[in-house]
């Protein structure tokens, strides 16, 4: 077997300058890991910095606080907390309050959609066992689920078919074949619905918290 003696600082001169001069970009800094190389080395062997996705340098928050972002993200931790924060207080501000007593719509409960019975025995037993509550929510909104056009149904797919499709196909008889579709829809109810958050409303539990904390 024939061995070779490779002499990594030599090879590498011959391929790299022995000295480079980079520039900071605005709102950056250097990598700490690479010290600015953009690579590291593991073993033996060279690859790139996986610290600063090798750039060797690394983007600091958008909000110009100083602190490193996280990639994709534009701006740090520390500040996604803080815009969350206020992005809550601006909803709640402009949100119409309603108390409970007086709302009668469904509750979001996690992922789960709950009514106002099960929502209020929750908080009951989560007052009663000492843990953390929320002392409003948003309400929900209900939207329908199954809405078929049958115009753009077979508009669209048109899309797939000849230059001007469209022009040419005969509509005789989709009015008529809508309004079948449209009585179809409507006999599904609350089968063909979902809900939504809807933050045009906040909850106010404040009376429950209240009457809650009298049974207990």
């Amino acid at each position: 077997m024939v061995t070779k003696i490779i002499s990594w600082r030599d090879e590498f001169i011959k391929l790299f300058p022995e000295n480079t001069e980079r520039k900071i970009k605005d709102n950056h800094k250097w990598c700490e890991k690479c010290n600015g190389l953009g690579f590291i080395r593991d073993d033996n062997k060279l690859k790139f910095c996986n610290n600063c996705r090798g750039l060797g340098q690394i983007e600091l928050c958008t909000k110009m606080c100083g602190r490193e972002k996280k990639y994709p993200f534009d701006i740090c931790e520390e500040c996604g907390k803080e815009k969350k924060i206020e992005r809550e207080e601006e909803l709640y501000k402009n949100a119409q309050k309603i108390k409970f007593i007086d709302y009668d719509g469904m509750f979001f409960e996690g992922e789960n959609v709950i009514d106002r019975e099960e929502f209020a025995d929750n908080l009951y037993y989560k007052i009663k066992d000492g843990e953390d509550y929320l002392t409003y929510v948003y309400g929900t909104t209900k939207k329908q689920v199954i809405n078929i056009k049958l115009m753009e149904v077979i508009c669209d797919a048109c899309e797939d078919g000849y230059d001007d499709m469209s022009d040419y196909i005969n509509y005789d008889g989709v009015d008529e074949i809508q309004e079948l579709i449209d009585e179809w829809i409507k006999k599904q109810g609350d089968l063909n619905c979902a809900y939504e958050e809807d933050y045009k409303v906040v909850v106010l539990l404040d009376d429950l918290i209240k009457k809650i904390s009298e049974e207990i």
